[in-house]
């Protein structure tokens, strides 16, 4: 029971919340510190769906009326 209650208390000291949330507001100012990256878009025809997620209806859509709903999208999404 002593080396339970001791193991506990290190624990307590050494990951407090005080630390850790000491911790990440180091990390997020580090990070902030740093340039971004340059972030090239990618084309949409570089997306696919996951394929642990079975498509069912959308195989019957046509190619063509996907194509135009996302261009509707991307268009709408550079509008915004």
């Amino acid at each position: 029971q002593a080396q339970h209650e001791r193991g506990a208390q290190q624990a307590r000291a050494r990951f407090s919340n005080a630390k850790a949330a000491k911790a990440y507001a180091a990390l997020f100012q580090a990070l902030m510190q740093e340039t971004p990256p340059a972030v090239e878009p990618r084309p949409w025809r570089d997306f696919q769906a996951d394929p642990n997620f079975p498509q069912t209806w959308r195989r019957f859509i046509p190619p063509a009326l996907k194509d135009i709903v996302r261009s509707g999208l991307y268009s709408a999404s550079k509008r915004t």
